[in-house]
């Protein structure tokens, strides 16, 4: 039964070349394999082998914050940040526009971030009352590399989200620096809301104090008014009695001074002189003694109840110039009073005096008839005395009765103002208990509102910027994680190299030996002759890639006994199909099997999910094994559920059955010999 297998395999003993051909079959798929996987084992880790510019065109901006203005320079920030961070994805470089755009373009630089003048203004204008989203831009040359442009653009994003966070951060924390101030001044303005609200208290108990004394002022002045009356009446009385006075003293003086003037008619006129004298001094007398009292009497109202009134009033209102004018008026009635009652008892005594001397002298005065001119002319200087203080007296008295007018007017116009003063401080009695009321309530209303006002400590500000700056804390989690994207990829690369290396096995080998058609043999052991060998170098292929894969290259697998046995199949399976389509279609069958290779590397699902592909190649993709043997390995390599690796033996089991059928049917009809297979249209 193997004998034709052995045959076929020891044609290729003779010489070195079939040997190395041999060599070369076996060693092709790990080499294509491998040196795919190890060429893209891990790319993004090696993103700082790419150079890239930055252009910082950005002008530092002022922002005023707590009162403070300081700068900014978020543009050299940034810049410093990606050409001195270990994780900024590529190298980073700063350089000019102009170096920037030469360096694009010529393929140096695999990419140019532009931070733009108004950068820092942009981010400044946040604290602001029109603010504007910061610009940053990105640009790549497709002409060099594709791949690099979807790179930079991740790369941008993350960037532009790192800002983000940082600038809302510092927002934020500005914000809650505003709520603890906000606190502090709500805080401070319901202190004052309450000291206020005592002070409106305060201004209301003592409204209520100066309302009672307003009305006390007002009664008082009052009094002051009937006095005020009382004295001009008394005064102008006063004035037309001191003018009777003077006119009696005018006419004494008069007479003594014809007595004097007759001394010869002396002794017969003495005792009409002392009757008309006793009459005109008995009517002086209580004239003078009437006037003297009324004087003493105003002088003592003035000086006891008017100035203690007008005292009271001036130290309750010390700044009213009706109260200062009372006041003056007083103090110059009291100086007229004083010097006019004085001479009114003056005059009084003076008068009873004479009065006295002359009744005492009376009997004398016939006995002493030769003093009668001496005392007719003491009598005469005494007339002319009294003559003369009459007429001070009266004067006086008629200036006391202006003044007592002035002072009544003046009181008048005092209780009116008084009056004017009750009514005022009554309705400002009113305003105040509404001012007391109305701050009371602002006082409580400023506390309540500063007990909602949050404040926040330093360590709170931070926890509360870190969470509301970022509030969606994205975590992805890999289920069956892979180490390396080349782990990822190995699922597709591994079925492709076994597909290659199928391809290889067969150009070397035969799929159905030409000398066994000459034998008996059944096809089917001719089949097999062909097939054994493939066989063979499939399997030696798998074990070789796989321990190339998971000792050199550094594929993980939590079952590396598994992975071998799906590798080895597989490899066994693709040698089935190239041996089936080279059996068939002879060398044509080579040129199928590249086309095949094609189908499956776009409808596998390899290294994007099938389901992104065009509806041709997700309704074919369930007809080629590779598609299962990608969904094995993936489960072999990352774990999980070995379903789908059950499901790939399976379909390479069927893909073994079906394809050493076609073989078989190919050994078959190869026995007959046609003129097309003598002389075929085209060779390969």
């Amino acid at each position: 039964m193997f004998s034709l297998p052995l045959l076929e395999i020891a044609r290729f003993r003779r010489k070195l070349v079939t040997r190395a051909a041999l060599v070369v079959v076996i060693v092709t798929p790990t080499f294509y394999g491998a040196a795919y996987l190890v060429a893209n084992w891990n790319p993004t880790d090696n993103l700082d082998n790419l150079t890239a510019a930055v252009v910082n065109a950005d002008t530092p901006a002022a922002v005023s914050t707590d009162g403070e203005t300081t700068t900014i320079s978020a543009g050299e920030d940034l810049t410093a940040r990606l050409t001195t961070g270990e994780d900024a994805g590529f190298s980073w470089t700063e350089a000019t526009a102009g170096q920037a755009e030469d360096g694009l373009e010529k393929g140096r630089y695999a990419a140019v971030l532009t931070v733009p003048a108004s950068f820092s203004a942009s981010l400044a204008s946040l604290a602001g009352d029109s603010p504007k989203a910061a610009a940053l831009s990105i640009q790549t040359n497709d002409a060099y590399n594709y791949i690099n442009g979807n790179i930079a653009q991740a790369l941008l994003a993350s960037v532009s989200d790192r800002l983000s966070a940082t600038t809302i951060a510092a927002y934020l924390d500005s914000i809650y620096i505003g709520f603890n101030e906000l606190h502090s001044s709500v805080s401070s303005a319901a202190d004052g809301a309450r000291v206020l609200a005592e002070g409106s208290a305060a201004l209301d108990a003592g409204l209520g104090g100066l309302v009672t004394g307003v009305g006390e002022l007002d009664a008082g002045a009052a009094q002051l008014q009937q006095g005020a009356s009382t004295l001009a009446a008394g005064t102008a009385s006063s004035a037309t009695g001191a003018a009777t006075l003077s006119a009696g003293a005018r006419q004494v003086a008069a007479g003594t001074a014809r007595v004097a003037a007759s001394t010869n008619d002396v002794v017969t006129r003495v005792a009409s002189a002392q009757a008309a004298l006793d009459g005109a001094l008995g009517q002086a007398r209580p004239r003078a003694d009437t006037v003297a009292g009324q004087l003493a009497t105003s002088r003592d109202l003035v000086q006891t109840s008017l100035s203690s009134q007008v005292a009271t009033l001036a130290a309750r209102y010390p700044d009213d110039p009706d109260v200062a004018a009372l006041g003056r008026s007083l103090t110059e009635a009291n100086a007229v009073l004083t010097p006019a009652a004085a001479t009114a008892g003056t005059v009084a005594t003076e008068i009873a005096s004479t009065d006295a001397a002359v009744r005492d002298n009376a009997a004398q005065a016939s006995a002493s008839a030769r003093n009668i001119a001496t005392e007719i002319a003491a009598l005469n200087a005494g007339a002319q005395r009294v003559a003369s203080g009459a007429a001070a007296l009266s004067g006086g008295l008629r200036e006391l009765s202006t003044g007592a007018a002035d002072v009544a007017a003046g009181a008048t116009a005092l209780r009116t103002g008084t009056e004017s003063a009750l009514a005022g401080t009554s309705r400002a009695k009113v305003g105040s208990a509404a001012l007391a009321a109305g701050a009371g309530v602002l006082a409580q209303s400023l506390v309540a509102g500063a007990e909602r006002v949050p404040t926040f400590s330093s360590l709170d500000r931070d926890i509360r910027t870190k969470v509301i700056s970022a509030p969606v804390e994205a975590k992805a989690t890999r289920a069956n994680a892979v180490a390396a994207y080349g782990d990822g990829i190995a699922p597709y690369f591994i079925p492709i190299a076994l597909w290659i290396g199928g391809l290889i096995t067969y150009q070397v080998l035969r799929a159905v030996p030409p000398r066994a058609f000459a034998s008996p043999a059944r096809s089917w052991r001719i089949a097999v002759a062909g097939y054994v060998p493939g066989v063979l170098f499939a399997l030696v292929q798998g074990v070789l890639l796989s321990v190339v894969l998971k000792f050199v290259v550094g594929v993980s697998a939590p079952n590396f006994s598994a992975l071998l046995g799906l590798i080895s199949l597989t490899a066994v399976a693709f040698a089935a199909m190239h041996q089936a389509l080279v059996a068939w279609f002879g060398g044509i069958g080579r040129l199928l099997a590249l086309i095949l290779l094609v189908f499956m590397l776009t409808s596998g699902g390899g290294a994007y999910a099938v389901q992104t592909a065009p509806p041709f190649f997700q309704a074919i993709s369930p007809f080629f094994p590779l598609t299962y043997v990608v969904g094995g390995l993936r489960t072999l390599i990352a774990g999980g559920d070995p379903a789908a690796a059950w499901t790939a033996v399976g379909v390479l089991c069927l893909t073994i059955g079906a394809s050493l059928l076609v073989t078989v049917l190919a050994a078959h009809q190869k026995r007959t010999w046609t003129i097309a297979r003598l002389h075929p249209s085209i060779t390969f």
